[in-house]
């Protein structure tokens, strides 16, 4: 009787110590993905004021674009002209 009840102790001592290993390995994954996710909030907080940022430079961009389409463009009249020299210096040179 009292070896049965050595033994049984003996099981019971080990089914501990195995759920107490089990407990410690919990609580340090459980530790690490608590901050894992503390890490993975700052980065989305960094890239939605990012996004933010972004939107107000393409916003501005835009702004720019568009007054630069209403402008007169110099260059454009430049290379109008360049092509229209061009074009009259080779119709000159085949008539010539």
């Amino acid at each position: 009787m009292s070896r049965e009840l050595d033994f049984l102790f003996f099981k019971l001592l080990i089914s501990h110590r195995t759920a107490e290993k089990s407990l410690v390995e919990i609580s340090e994954l459980q530790t690490t993905l608590v901050n894992n996710l503390a890490t993975q909030s700052a980065h989305i907080d960094q890239l939605v004021a990012d996004s933010f940022y972004t939107a107000e430079n393409v916003g501005g961009g835009n702004k720019q674009l568009k007054k630069a389409t209403e402008r007169k463009s110099t260059a454009k009249y430049v290379f109008y002209a360049s092509c229209g020299l061009s074009l009259f210096l080779v119709v000159w040179d085949l008539v010539i």
